[in-house]
C-alpha cells in the first residue's frame, strides 16, 4: 500500500470517529453479538481485584465472549487478532503464534487463565494456537510492564483469560463449522479444516458445574505445490476443560478447574539427500499438557477478603524428524516440564484505601532428551538433565483514593530465585477522571513500572545439539534477569448518551540485559563447531502512540479504529528491531441489518513494511488483510455463519523471512446452538 492509501486508511478512521462522537446512539439491538457494550458492566481483574473496566487506573483492553462468537474465532490466536497495536509472530521451530506488545516479543509476556500462567511450550513462549475459547468469558490484555502485579515475563504485558462461570440452572451449546483453502488444500476436500465445539453447565445454590470439548482437526495445506513440502499441519488439536464450584456458604467457595490439551500435527519438509535429490521430511509435533487449578476463596468483595490459588501442571512434548523413506524415526526429542505454584492474596478496603497483599511459592523443572538413529545405532543425547527453578514472592499494592477525582495504585513485588537472586520490582499507576454535566466521563492515566524476566530453564541449561548441520546452542547458568522501565500514559474520553469512546495514549519501555543467543568463538574453535551461548548483552527500546477509538453510526453500523505508530530500536547498534512495523492499523465496521439476526462484520489490518533481520538488510513489503463475516440468529436457539480470512489473499514468500500471513484465503460455514 502506498503512503497515501496509508495515510488515507488512517484519516478515514480518524475522521469517522471525530464526526459521530457527538451522535445519539441508534435502535439499540438485545442481540449479544451487536449490542454496544458499556464499559461500566465489563468487570476486570488487571489490578489483582475485580473492577469495572472504566474505573481501572491501569489501561486495560477486553475481548469479550461476544467479540469471540462474532468472529467465529477458535483459539486464542484467532481471538486476539483484532486487538489494537497487538502483534502475533509465528514461533520459532513450530506451529502456532506468541503474543507481541508495544514491541516486545512473546518471550517476555505473560499468558495467564484465571490469574494462572500457561507453560511454555518451547520453555520460552506460550503457544495461542493451544488455547480454546469455547469456555471464555473474556480476554484481558495490559500493555506495558505488569512485574509489580504479576511477576516475572510480564515484562511486555499480560494477557489474562478469564473463563466463564455461568449463573443459569442448565447452559449448554454446540457449534461445529468447516472450510477450505482452496487450491491449496492438501487434499480435494471442500471441509479441509473441521471444527466442533461444545459445553454443558449445571447450576443450583450450592454446585455448579461445567464441562468444554474443543476439537480442531484439518488435512493441511500448502503454498508451494510443486514441491514435498506443505505448510499447513495435518493433524487435530483437542482441548477439555471443567469447572467444579461448590459453595460452603454465601462467602465461601472452593473452584476445581482441571484442563487437558493434546495434539498431533505432522508438516512435510524438503531436504536434499546427496546423490538422491530432494527427499521428502516429516517433522512432526506430539504435545500432551495436564493442568489442576484450586481456587478456595473467602469473603465479599467490598469487605475483607483472602483467597489460596494453586496450580500443578505437567506439558509433554515429543518433536520429530522422519524419513519416509527409512524404517526409523531419525531424529526424537522429548521435553517434560512439571510447574507447582501456590499463591495467597488478602484484600483489605479501609476508608479511601483498598490494600492487596500476599505471597507466591512456584517450583518447575525440565528434561529434554534427543534421540539420533542410525540403521547401526541410537545415540541419546540429555539437553537438560531435570534442571529445576524455585521462587518465592512478596507483592503489595493499595489503591489509594485521593479525594473524589483522583485514584493512585502504587505497588511492588520481591521475587527471589535461587540461581538469579532477589530482585524489587515497584509501580506506580496513577487516574485522574471527571464526569461531566454531559455525563460523559474523561479519564487521564498515567503509569511507570519496572519489568523483569528470570532466566527460564531453557536459557539456563539448554543444549540444543545440531551437530549434523554444524552448530549447538548452549544454555548459560550465570545469565542475570533482564530488566526494563515502563512509561504508560493515556487520555480516554466515554460518550455517555451512545457509549462512544476514544482513547489516546503514549508509552516507552527501555529493556536492559536482554537475553539473546550469541555465537562463542572461542568454544567454536575448540569444537569445530558454531556454538552459539545464552547471554546479557543486548539493550532496547520501544516507544509510540495509539489511538483507539468507537463509535456507533446510522442506519444499524458501528465502527472501530486501532492504530499504533511505533519505534523499536537495538540501543547498541541504532538499528531497527525486526518484525516491528511502524504503522500498524487494525479497522472494524459491523452492520446490524434490517432484516432481525443478521449482522455483518468487516475486520481489516494494514502493517507497514517493517525489517525481518537485524542487520536491517531485508524488508517484508507493507501489506493489508481483509476478513468478511457473516452472522444469522433465528428460531431463538439457532444460528448459521459463515466468513473469509485473508480475503485479500496475502501470503508469504515461504523461500525467504517474511512477515506476511502464512495462510492464504480461507472461506468457511458453521452452525451453532445455544440453549
Amino acid at each position: 500500500m502506498s503512503r497515501c492509501n496509508f495515510s488515507c486508511l488512517a484519516l478515514l478512521g480518524l475522521t469517522l470517529t471525530a464526526t459521530h462522537l457527538h451522535a445519539d446512539s441508534q435502535n439499540e439491538s438485545t442481540d449479544p453479538l451487536i449490542k454496544v457494550t458499556q464499559l461500566d458492566s465489563i468487570l476486570v481483574t488487571g489490578t489483582r481485584t475485580e473492577r469495572a473496566l472504566a474505573d481501572v487506573p491501569v489501561r486495560t483492553q477486553v475481548v469479550t465472549a461476544a467479540d469471540i462468537q462474532k468472529t467465529h474465532a477458535k483459539d486464542l490466536q484467532e481471538a486476539l487478532q483484532h486487538v489494537p497495536g497487538l502483534q502475533l509472530r509465528p514461533i520459532h521451530g513450530k506451529t502456532g503464534s506468541g503474543v507481541w506488545l508495544q514491541g516486545i516479543d512473546a518471550n517476555r509476556v505473560l499468558i495467564l487463565v484465571d490469574g494462572n500462567p500457561i507453560s511454555a511450550s518451547t520453555g520460552s513462549a506460550v503457544d495461542t494456537s493451544q488455547i480454546a475459547v469455547t469456555d471464555i468469558e473474556r480476554i484481558e490484555i495490559i500493555k506495558g510492564a505488569a512485574s509489580a502485579m504479576y511477576g516475572t515475563s510480564a515484562m511486555g504485558g499480560v494477557v489474562n483469560i478469564i473463563t466463564h462461570q455461568h449463573k443459569k440452572p442448565v447452559a449448554a451449546s454446540i457449534t461445529a463449522s468447516g472450510g477450505s483453502w482452496g487450491d491449496q488444500d492438501l487434499k480435494d476436500n471442500p471441509l479441509a479444516q473441521r471444527h466442533l465445539k461444545g459445553q454443558i453447565a449445571l447450576n443450583n445454590e450450592a454446585w455448579s458445574f461445567n464441562l468444554m470439548a474443543d476439537a480442531r482437526d484439518q488435512d493441511g495445506w500448502t503454498a508451494t505445490p510443486n514441491s514435498l513440502s506443505n505448510q499447513g499441519y495435518v493433524g487435530h488439536k483437542l482441548n477439555l476443560a471443567s469447572q467444579i464450584q461448590y459453595r460452603f456458604t454465601p462467602n465461601l467457595k472452593l473452584t476445581l478447574s482441571p484442563r487437558i490439551y493434546q495434539e498431533d500435527l505432522t508438516n512435510g519438509q524438503s531436504e536434499f539427500a546427496p546423490g538422491i535429490g530432494n527427499i521428502k521430511v516429516n517433522k512432526k509435533e506430539q504435545t500432551t499438557t495436564l493442568h489442576l487449578g484450586a481456587k478456595l476463596e473467602m469473603g465479599s468483595k467490598d469487605a475483607f477478603n483472602w483467597s489460596i490459588n494453586a496450580l500443578a501442571e505437567n506439558f509433554e512434548g515429543e518433536t520429530a524428524q522422519d524419513k519416509p523413506a527409512t524404517q526409523l524415526v531419525d531424529q526424537q526429542r522429548n521435553t517434560d516440564m512439571n510447574q507447582q505454584l501456590l499463591t495467597l492474596q488478602f484484600n483489605y478496603p479501609t476508608g479511601n484505601h483498598k490494600l492487596s497483599f500476599g505471597g507466591q511459592v512456584s517450583q518447575e523443572s525440565m528434561d529434554v532428551v534427543q534421540y539420533k538413529r542410525t540403521s547401526n545405532s541410537t545415540e541419546r543425547l540429555i539437553e537438560v538433565d531435570d534442571a529445576t527453578a524455585k521462587t518465592q514472592e512478596l507483592f503489595m499494592q493499595d489503591s489509594w483514593f485521593v479525594g473524589e477525582h483522583l485514584e493512585l495504585l502504587p505497588g511492588f513485588r520481591v521475587h527471589r530465585d535461587k540461581e538469579a537472586g532477589t530482585h524489587l520490582s515497584p509501580m506506580m499507576n496513577a487516574m485522574f477522571f471527571n464526569t461531566l454535566a454531559s455525563g460523559d466521563r474523561i479519564n487521564l492515566r498515567l503509569g511507570v513500572g519496572n519489568g523483569y524476566r528470570v532466566p527460564n530453564l531453557k536459557e539456563r541449561f539448554f543444549v540444543f545439539d545440531h551437530s549434523q548441520f554444524g552448530y549447538k546452542v548452549m544454555g548459560n547458568p550465570g545469565l542475570d534477569p533482564e530488566s526494563s522501565i515502563s512509561y504508560q500514559a493515556g487520555i480516554e474520553w466515554l460518550k455517555a448518551s451512545n457509549n462512544a469512546r476514544i482513547e489516546l495514549s503514549a508509552f516507552r519501555n527501555d529493556i536492559t540485559d536482554l537475553i539473546e543467543s550469541d555465537q562463542d568463538f572461542a568454544e567454536s574453535a575448540a569444537q569445530n563447531l558454531q556454538i552459539f551461548r545464552y547471554q546479557n548483552f543486548e539493550k532496547a527500546r520501544t516507544q509510540g502512540v495509539e489511538l483507539v477509538a468507537f463509535t456507533p453510526l446510522a442506519y444499524g453500523l458501528s465502527f472501530n479504529l486501532g492504530y499504533t505508530w511505533m519505534q523499536a530500536t537495538d540501543r547498541i547498534t541504532g538499528n531497527d528491531l525486526p518484525s516491528r512495523p511502524e504503522h500498524l492499523v487494525k479497522l472494524g465496521l459491523d452492520w446490524q441489518t434490517p432484516l432481525k439476526g443478521l449482522l455483518l462484520t468487516a475486520k481489516a489490518k494494514h502493517e507497514s513494511q517493517q525489517f525481518t533481520d537485524s542487520n536491517n538488510t531485508n524488508k517484508t513489503p507493507a501489506f493489508t488483510v481483509l476478513d468478511l463475516k457473516a452472522n444469522y440468529s433465528f428460531a431463538s436457539h439457532w444460528r448459521i455463519f459463515s466468513g473469509v480470512n485473508n480475503a485479500t489473499n496475502i501470503q508469504k514468500d515461504f523461500t525467504q523471512a517474511d512477515n506476511r500471513p502464512e495462510e492464504g484465503r480461507f472461506i468457511y460455514l458453521g452452525m451453532g446452538w445455544e440453549y
